[in-house]
């Protein structure tokens, strides 16, 4: 099976964040979602694995080793990106195709200046509208509950950015 941006490799944030306003089902966007086994435990912590795998995903975790983790941390200046951001990391430097998932801005730029593609958690609610998967109440609706009921951080420079660019749809 071919890799593309059809397949997507998750950090913790954005499955947790679309779980927090019953969004999840917009993973569904994605062929396969592959996460390393630290995300996976991220996620199970806040119960978000389980609500994928009731979805009927294709879900794939990645074992990746501490050893391999080092290396990235050897790399770059990575003080600042966990154990579960260096995952995703190695997993996007295998699967160099794949669309990348993440909510951490240092993680973020650390992958776009490797000429990855990343979406966070905005950008997927983005797609799932363009792939006609949701109206554009149901967008304004959603982005605002991103806004206000889950636990992502978002700068109030990127929430008017966001705002701009819902205003902007269908003008």
């Amino acid at each position: 099976m071919g890799i593309g941006t059809r397949t997507a490799i998750a950090d913790t944030g954005p499955p947790l964040h679309l779980c927090e306003i019953n969004q999840e089902s917009q993973i569904a966007l994605f062929d396969l979602l592959i996460v390393s086994q630290f995300v996976c435990d991220e996620l199970a912590s806040h119960n978000v694995w389980e609500r994928l795998k009731r979805l009927g995903l294709n879900l794939r975790v990645e074992m990746v080793a501490e050893s391999q983790l080092a290396i990235l941390r050897a790399v770059a200046d990575s003080e600042r990106l966990s154990n579960a951001d260096l995952s995703v990391w190695f997993l996007a430097r295998i699967y160099r195709n794949a669309l990348i998932l993440t909510d951490d801005l240092a993680l973020r730029k650390v992958l776009e200046n490797e000429g990855f593609l990343v979406v966070g958690s905005v950008g997927i609610l983005f797609r799932a509208y363009t792939e006609g998967r949701s109206d554009k109440a149901e967008l304004i609706q959603t982005i605002n509950k991103l806004f206000t009921e889950s636990s992502l951080y978002l700068s109030e420079g990127l929430k008017r950015r966001v705002m701009k660019r819902l205003r902007a749809i269908d003008c």
